[in-house]
């Protein structure tokens, strides 16, 4: 009977450890997230596009070709934005 209490509540402290770890790794991602400039920052540093057209460009190889990827996965509603070229990363938005 005590073995059992004793798991129990081992099991328990475990439990919350893993959770409160997960909890503590989940802030720091989103604190690296805000850390990207939104797309009005962006287009305030590096302007709109090298040559004229419309759109916004890759600051690194001009590409107007962007694909948006999910910060932790195809699901998560913040998004970083990427240069389908070169693969930079360029700013962050929120679906």
């Amino acid at each position: 009977m005590n073995l059992l209490i004793v798991l129990i509540a081992a099991s328990l402290g475990i439990a919350y450890w893993v959770w409160r770890h997960e909890c503590k790794l989940r802030e720091q991602r989103h604190k690296r997230w805000l850390k990207w400039p939104i797309v009005d920052d962006y287009l305030e540093r590096h302007g709109l596009n090298r040559n004229g057209r419309k759109g916004i460009t890759c600051r690194f190889c001009g590409s107007r070709s962007i694909r948006q990827l999910g910060w932790e996965g195809w699901h998560d509603q913040r998004r970083i934005h990427q240069c389908n070229h070169c693969n930079a990363s360029l700013y962050r938005s929120y679906r």
